[in-house]
């Protein structure tokens, strides 16, 4: 079991026929595939080390709510690692100073260094092998997605067993700035 904070973004209203054509055109290439449930999309933040979670409650509330909520741009599907072997298909999200503020505080608290700069992505479809998805993703280097309001932080519990790792909500921190 791992956890994870990330940003809900549940509220968003995406396209359902858009994704009803990557289906198909990913079904074309392979049965080997898993959309994330649409009350499950998240952009993670950080991935924590084994801790326990009770001692970072109200810290991680405390980041919370000396945030304002923020708004954050959709753009692209992309894959990771790349087009051509990609495990995860995810949609690109606007790397905003509000975003970075948040993911330093965050990996701050739990003396998280990382290596790699943070590139904020949101995971769409999760791939049980490695697949070239370039062809089934180019008709989609235009699309429009709407804006996503970050409002919380969820505390996710990953869970691997099978193909598909299982997300599951845990716990949830409202962006709020106090008023004095």
């Amino acid at each position: 079991m791992k956890l994870f904070l990330a940003l809900d973004a549940q509220s968003l209203n995406l396209d359902k026929s858009t994704f009803a054509k990557l289906r198909v055109s990913l079904k074309k290439k392979t049965d080997e595939f898993k959309f994330v449930d649409m009350d499950k999309l998240c952009i993670p933040l950080v991935h924590l080390p084994e801790i326990d979670i009770d001692l970072f409650k109200e810290k991680i509330n405390s980041i919370a709510q000396n945030t304002s909520p923020f708004d954050l741009k959709l753009s692209r599907l992309s894959a990771y690692p790349d087009l051509i072997q990609a495990r995860m298909i995810w949609i690109g999200v606007q790397n905003t100073r509000e975003l970075r503020e948040l993911q330093n505080k965050l990996a701050a608290l739990f003396y998280l260094e990382s290596e790699q700069e943070y590139k904020p992505t949101l995971p769409l479809v999760r791939m049980r092998n490695h697949h070239n998805v370039t062809d089934a993703l180019s008709p989609y280097k235009s699309t429009k997605f709407p804006v996503l309001n970050a409002q919380k932080i969820i505390l996710y519990e990953m869970t691997s067993g099978g193909a598909y790792p299982a997300i599951k909500p845990v716990l949830e921190f409202g962006l709020t700035v106090e008023l004095p």
